[in-house]
């Protein structure tokens, strides 16, 4: 399974940031692999045609942070988003903030 092999890249103490995960969970900061997990199913239960298309990824060795850029299309909403994350010694990703921007095309 794919969210599987998602979650398998994080720490088990995880931190997650996103404005719509507040949709979903009442909260959009969410602690913990296990609340993630169970946050990403139910977005992707909803989502319906998710497709995501990478423009750009960044990497800081510094701060040991990574920024992936991409296009999102979720059903008929396309934007321009952003994830930020933060890696551990171990290169799981321990804090992810997603951002998402305006509404590109609605059809």
């Amino acid at each position: 399974m794919k969210l599987d092999r998602a979650l398998a890249l994080w720490a088990d103490d995880m931190e997650f940031c996103s404005p719509l995960a507040a949709e979903v969970t009442g909260s959009a900061v969410l602690r913990g692999k296990n609340v993630v997990a169970e946050y990403w199913r139910k977005a992707l239960e909803r989502a319906g045609h998710l497709h995501f298309e990478l423009i750009d990824a960044l990497w800081d060795p510094d701060a040991r942070t990574v920024t992936i850029v991409y296009r999102r299309q979720r059903g008929t909403d396309v934007r321009i988003a952003a994830e930020i994350i933060r890696l551990n010694e171990q290169g799981l990703g321990v804090r992810g903030t997603a951002l998402h921007g305006a509404t590109l095309q609605r059809s």
